[in-house]
């Protein structure tokens, strides 16, 4: 009889074996999401002005969003990660990076770091993957490590249709999901789990995060009319958004250049904050 792969049979050691062979592979290495949308995030987070302080990435993987978040004045980033083969990955891939600040590896919550300490907290693609309880640990775990008004990015698939990406292994006779995700979230669902955890929404909506990545530098010789006429039009709409939000004072999530690329889609985004000390 074909064992369906739920959240009760995903033991932890199953799921260090699976992440530990997409992380050893170099065709598989790609599937990470904070690598395949690394460009994305890091514009996103700039647009956003979150991107300042002191930076946890919570579920690090090998370091690909980290390695980003490293080349920005202002920063002081680290990761903590649940997987010892990513934390050894990520501190080889950001040895060299001076506002690299280390890599913890936990195997349970809360973890060792000291409560309060963090600016921006970052959740990339994380919150799929676990069981009922995990997800309200993690929860509260990251609001006990933000400062009080600091501000977290939850990323997740928009809605996701679980049984789409299954699998079917013929030696044990299972089926799961290729990617060992165990939840799916629309806004709603995961603005009120986020809000009976304590958190004060700030933005929490589907959209098509490819808008924010910013155009790869082309080779002047390889410059054609319609990249130059592109890249002069995105100027002048930045620009533009820019002296809005400066004139009228709009901050995130409601400045101009933030919404002005917010369009529907299938990443879930959530900017979360921890409310100030006094506040409920």
């Amino acid at each position: 009889m074909t064992v369906q792969r739920t959240a009760e049979n995903w033991k932890p050691e199953e799921v260090r074996r699976l992440w530990g062979w997409i992380s050893s592979r170099e065709d598989m290495i790609g599937s990470y999401f904070s690598r395949s949308e690394g460009r994305s995030l890091q514009n996103l987070l700039l647009l956003t002005g979150q991107l300042r302080g002191r930076v946890l990435d919570f579920g690090c993987g090998p370091g690909f969003l980290l390695k980003r978040l490293c080349n920005f004045k202002g920063v002081e980033a680290e990761g903590l990660d649940f997987s010892p083969k990513n934390v050894e990955e990520t501190k080889a891939r950001l040895k060299d990076k001076p506002r690299f600040k280390g890599a913890t590896v936990v195997d349970g919550l809360p973890s060792p770091l000291p409560e309060s300490q963090f600016d921006l907290v970052t959740c990339i693609e994380v919150i799929e993957h676990l069981t009922d309880e995990q997800f309200q640990q993690t929860l509260a775990e990251i609001l006990r490590l933000l400062k009080p008004g600091g501000q977290v990015l939850f990323t997740t698939p928009n809605d996701e249709k679980l049984l789409k990406n299954q699998n079917y292994c013929p030696f044990c006779d299972s089926q799961f999901h290729r990617w060992q995700h165990l939840r799916s979230f629309n806004s709603q669902q995961l603005k009120e789990s986020l809000e009976q955890a304590g958190f004060e929404i700030l933005f929490c909506q589907g959209i098509d995060l490819k808008r924010f990545k910013p155009p790869k530098q082309q080779k002047v010789l390889d410059m054609g009319v319609r990249y130059v006429a592109g890249k002069v039009g995105r100027g002048i709409r930045d620009a533009s958004a820019s002296l809005f939000d400066l004139l009228t004072g709009a901050k995130f999530p409601l400045n101009r250049r933030f919404r002005g690329r917010v369009t529907p889609g299938a990443h879930l985004i959530a900017f979360v904050r921890r409310p100030e000390r006094g506040k409920s």
